[in-house]
């Protein structure tokens, strides 16, 4: 996912996560800069009756059978704040960095 072209042909493919089970399909791809060639998020749908999740774009990659694999578990992205009409706004962006825990340094 080196730019928008790969980006945008992840759209509804699989995603699935370090141990192999599928998590959902990637419905949207998001960039948080427009002129930036690197996706930011993956919006991830994971079935009927269930709510959208985002998951961070960073350390996903496409497999040789067009999966989609993202360093998380199924069970932490499913508890990851839900996408809704709102959208991604500068509080749950916050909440996501938290939940994902993608500001952390080793020491």
């Amino acid at each position: 996912m080196r730019d928008k072209a790969v980006s945008a042909s992840i759209e509804g493919h699989v995603v699935v996560d370090p141990a192999g089970e599928t998590v959902g399909k990637v419905s949207r791809v998001i960039y948080d800069d427009a002129k930036a060639n690197m996706p930011t998020w993956m919006v991830v749908d994971r079935g009927l009756l269930r709510p959208e999740n985002y998951v961070p774009a960073s350390g996903a990659y496409a497999t040789p059978d067009d999966r989609v694999k993202v360093p998380f578990h199924k069970r932490w992205i499913k508890a990851a704040p839900k996408v809704d009409r709102s959208g991604l706004t500068a509080p749950v962006r916050s909440e996501l960095q938290t939940h994902y825990q993608l500001f952390q340094t080793g020491t």
